[in-house]
């Protein structure tokens, strides 16, 4: 008896840390993929569509096929200097205590680099 009453909060606490832990790990590979796509976009010999393929590539390497994020990138010029950025969001279904659907994004941007 005593088992039940500890087993129900005991498995709402570890689904809410695994909840929390798989959030923060998309998030944290969500963002390290925009910045890496943004820097690799902002290479001078690079364009803003094989920055976004670099963090396509990434985020599947380490998510793999289980969820489809969306991908925006695109040039922006502001004055004299063009910026690249890169925008990841991903639908996420949490888990326990925090169920439900959420948005996860990250953007990033670099600016382009100068051949003058």
């Amino acid at each position: 008896m005593d088992f039940i009453l500890v087993a129900i909060p005991l498995l709402m606490v570890t689904l809410a840390q695994l909840s929390i832990f798989s959030s923060a790990f998309v998030l944290n590979v969500i963002r390290d993929s925009a910045v890496e796509g943004a820097r690799y976009a902002s290479l001078a010999d690079q364009t803003a569509e094989q920055g976004c393929a670099r963090s396509q590539a990434l985020v599947a390497a380490a998510l793999g096929k289980a969820i489809s994020p969306v991908f925006r990138c695109q040039s922006i010029v502001q004055g004299q200097i063009t910026l690249e950025k890169v925008s990841i969001s991903v639908n996420w279904v949490g888990l326990g205590t925090f169920a439900g659907l959420t948005t996860l994004k990250a953007e990033s941007t670099a600016p382009r680099e100068s051949i003058y």
